[in-house]
């Protein structure tokens, strides 16, 4: 859906996200371009790319996981599910325990890591991409370059946890590796390390005075030719931490847009560790998902001009009030906006000029998408989102331009 419309653009497709292949050139025009291939392309990037200036209002891209099944979805899978077991002995922040690496544990658990972010030192093929070590499937793997003397693939879990536990689907064997931690991609703390076994998953329990985490990053400290990946899981029991408590407001704020510093925090921020989208973003570690991490230290900032992120709350919630918590640039104002189909339109409830430090907007609306509309540039530390849930749950039909379906 496009909403200014090039003359041209093209359909292009890559394995590894750096060689692209055209797929298909294709006439702009106003309202949905809708385009099919026959016969199906197998692929894990797609690009569009302009001929002229354009800008697009929603990219949707229909198609099937080639042999997915139901023994790879994250509430059905686990990685642990052969009998053969081995002890070793494994090192705990610099102090020797006992541990054991196991190919048996426990199922229906939530994967962390599946589908998150993830970075790596190298890669071998472009068919083993480091997202391959987070796809839920064990048919695919990640797999350092042979060159790389000290291999490592980090996950961001979009999200502070405790982390008990982590198991890695090694697909060659690893002399020797290192599970780490941090809550910034910057200082890492290694918490264990242990020896991998080809073909196996080995599990690494983490002591429990382990500080709570946002990232985990492997690294292959031994090994034959390669480090080799094919699956990763993250496993925590208490969730995501409470997010961090918001600054008060600015003594420049007006007094009814101030987030009051003696109100107490809700039981549920809405907005944590949600789907976010962003018009734009200008450093490579102060993307969108920043502004709903839970952490006051980190921000999502936008490039100059009008800008806009939103949330989806994945259901349907009536919200007593939002509290922005601005970042190092701020805006001449913003708009809190919600709609029922993001793809299509979007309704103001609150429009007010922006104040420095945080700002709570009272609000009586219900809705699944909650997006701030930033008139000039912004920067947002914290999206915070509060609510009750409404009577039965908002989604998105598979036609963008149905009405979305109330259950």
């Amino acid at each position: 859906l496009f909403g200014d419309v090039p003359q041209q653009f093209v359909l292009q497709s890559a394995p590894d996200g750096i060689k692209w292949s055209d797929l298909a050139t294709v006439n702009g025009a106003t309202g949905f371009v809708s385009t099919e291939f026959q016969p199906a392309v197998l692929t894990q990037w797609l690009r569009v790319v302009c001929q002229t200036s354009c800008s697009i209002r929603e990219l949707t891209i229909h198609g099937d996981v080639p042999g997915a099944t139901t023994a790879t979805t994250a509430t059905t899978s686990s990685p642990l599910t052969t009998t053969a077991a081995v002890s070793t002995t494994q090192e705990v922040t610099g102090t020797s325990t006992e541990g054991t690496t196991s190919t048996t544990g426990p199922v229906n658990r939530v994967n962390l890591a599946e589908l998150k972010p993830v970075l790596a030192s190298s890669q071998r093929l472009a068919t083993e991409h480091v997202s391959r070590m987070v796809d839920a499937s064990l048919s695919t793997q990640w797999a350092s370059a042979t060159g790389d003397v000290a291999p490592w693939a980090w996950v961001d879990l979009l999200g502070v946890y405790n982390v008990v536990e982590v198991a890695t689907h090694w697909a060659e064997d690893v002399g020797d590796y290192e599970v780490q931690t941090s809550r910034n991609a910057v200082e890492w703390t290694t918490v264990a390390h242990g020896a991998g076994l080809s073909g196996q998953s080995v599990r690494t329990i983490f002591p429990e005075n382990t500080a709570a985490t946002q990232w985990i990053r492997i690294v292959c400290l031994s090994f034959a030719s390669t480090c080799a990946i094919k699956e990763l899981y993250v496993y925590d029991v208490a969730g995501p931490e409470t997010p961090a408590t918001t600054a008060p407001a600015s003594t420049a704020a007006p007094a009814s847009t101030a987030a009051p510093a003696s109100t107490a925090a809700p039981a549920e921020n809405l907005a944590l560790s949600k789907p976010v989208l962003a018009s734009s973003s200008v450093l490579p570690d102060e993307y969108a998902a920043r502004a709903v991490d839970g952490l006051a230290s980190t921000q999502w900032r936008s490039a100059a001009g009008d800008q806009w992120i939103w949330v989806d709350l994945l259901s349907s919630y009536t919200l007593s009030h939002v509290v922005v918590q601005w970042g190092d640039q701020l805006p001449s104002s913003f708009n809190v906006e919600i709609s029922s189909n993001p793809a299509v339109s979007w309704d103001s409830v609150v429009q007010q000029p922006a104040a420095a430090g945080a700002q709570q907007v009272d609000l009586g609306s219900t809705t699944q998408w909650l997006r701030i509309y930033c008139n000039g540039g912004c920067s947002i530390q914290e999206l915070q989102v509060y609510g009750t849930p409404a009577n039965g749950r908002l989604l998105q039909a598979q036609d963008v331009n149905a009405d979305p379906i109330l259950l």
